[in-house]
């Protein structure tokens, strides 16, 4: 694919305008220009918004369900069994955001991604059909992740129900990417915000009326969710559609083409989604698996909202690294970002505002909110951690060295899986507290593996 605008930006433009002679300033001068501070917050605020509010849905999903009847099971079943799966079977098709942003700026192309994307997303569905309506689904519940039969038999129809997530999901961020591309980022963070709202809606329907298990009412809030966020986002794509993509020019990309750029994409939010479904079949192996399975989806939906301040960090280095004094700044604001949100979340659990929100936001009972709060010193690295992370993976993707990120996520696995069979070997120690341990030795050491590789580019002298 042709190189970026503007830069060597991988995998996000498509096109290469030449340089004009006088836009090629003085390398001494272009170095002691510093990029303020404040324009990579103003493209990070928004971006880390919506990352939070995506973040808020499996906490609003788990407040619900604690609130009726037999919580512990119906949370295991939503939270460790249909959500993590369900994810793990659509995780091919996420990256399509990241296509249609790149990709989408002809009609020729779009339909090349939406022809892809309908055709990726009926194969996914017939697997997930196949799990859920077939005697497949025991064997991998109950015999592989071997959750107790209990949470099998009360995961099954929300399981079913999710079906249809994976194409809305597909066509929603196809219709986003097209959004993003035409400058109409905002409309992207009022889907989500829509699609929150219309999960509150099912879950206090449901909570009221209680005509259906927690686990059911789960998938249903989610479907809700995804359903008005795909229609919002192809609704205000219209006009997209009929005037400014139809319009356009440019190159036609093949599906050939198409092919070489998106399959490494998708492997990699493959490897990451695996981690859930291997957790719960860790924590089922473990001593007090409904209770940690059931702990689980609450102390991660917390962990990710504290993470999603670094996940909307990476597309912010890959845009401002190739500003004058770029690098030095946004090194000077990843210190900033790690340390603040680092603080925060020590705040979190040297005070009672751990136990709070376990107890009195998400609706653990006793016990369980103080399980959870004790779990949080584990897991006081990650929040900083993550953004050290993004910004190592961005300087990365900016240089087109994807098989980097490929590659810590596989070792990010891998110690993972070693954490989680010690655990099951031992047998001493409750699971919640194995896979919290697994999850930030398995990020340390992919964190450390993207410096690794970051130093070697610095080495070839493609650093500077």
């Amino acid at each position: 694919l042709p190189a970026g605008r503007g830069g060597d930006h991988p995998g996000l433009r498509t096109h290469q305008e030449p340089a004009h002679p006088e836009c090629v300033a003085d390398v001494n001068s272009a170095q002691s220009t510093q990029l303020p501070l404040s324009r990579i917050a103003a493209l990070w605020l928004p971006l880390a918004a919506s990352w939070l509010l995506m973040g808020a849905e499996l906490t609003l999903v788990s407040a619900a369900i604690t609130r009726l009847p037999h919580p512990t099971r119906e949370l295991a079943a939503f939270g460790s069994i249909i959500y993590p799966l369900a994810v793990a079977i659509e995780s091919p098709i996420i990256m399509i955001l990241a296509a249609s942003t790149t990709l989408a700026r002809t009609r020729s192309n779009y339909l090349v991604l939406r022809s892809f994307t309908n055709w990726l997303a009926v194969a996914l569905m017939s697997l997930h059909a196949l799990i859920a309506f077939t005697p497949l689904y025991d064997v991998i519940v109950g015999q592989l992740i071997s959750a107790p039969q209990p949470i099998v038999a009360s995961a099954r129809s929300g399981f079913q129900l999710a079906l249809p997530w994976v194409w809305l999901v597909g066509f929603r961020r196809l219709q986003q990417g097209v959004l993003i591309r035409f400058g109409d980022a905002r409309a992207v963070g009022v889907g989500t915000l829509i699609r929150l709202l219309s999960e509150v809606v099912v879950l206090l329907w449901g909570a009221h009326f209680q005509w259906v298990h927690g686990a059911l009412l789960g998938a249903a809030a989610i479907l809700a969710g995804v359903t008005a966020e795909c229609f919002y986002a192809a609704y205000r794509a219209r006009a997209i559609h009929r005037s400014r993509l139809r319009e356009s020019e440019g190159e036609t990309v093949t599906l050939h083409e198409f092919l070489r750029f998106y399959i490494p994409l998708a492997i990699t939010p493959f490897l990451v989604l695996l981690c859930q479904p291997l957790i719960s079949a860790g924590l089922s192996r473990m001593p007090f698996p409904i209770v940690s399975l059931a702990v689980w989806p609450v102390v991660s939906g917390l962990l990710f909202l504290f993470r999603c301040l670094g996940l909307a960090y990476n597309e912010v280095v890959i845009t401002l690294l190739d500003e004058p004094g770029g690098r030095d700044s946004l090194r000077r604001f990843t210190r900033l970002l790690a340390s603040g949100v680092t603080v925060l979340f020590a705040l979190l659990i040297v005070t009672p505002a751990g136990y709070f929100w376990f107890h009195y936001v998400a609706g653990l009972p006793p016990s369980l909110a103080r399980i959870g709060a004790a779990t949080l010193w584990l897991a006081l690295p990650l929040p900083g951690l993550n953004v050290v992370d993004r910004w190592f993976e961005g300087q990365l993707l900016y240089q087109r060295r994807t098989t980097a990120v490929t590659e810590s996520v596989t070792l990010f696995l891998l110690l993972l899986t070693v954490t989680l069979i010690v655990g099951m070997i031992d047998g001493s120690k409750p699971g919640i507290f194995v896979a919290v341990s697994g999850f930030v030795i398995g990020f340390i050491s992919r964190t450390f593996w993207l410096r690794l590789r970051w130093q070697r580019l610095v080495d070839e002298g493609l650093q500077h």
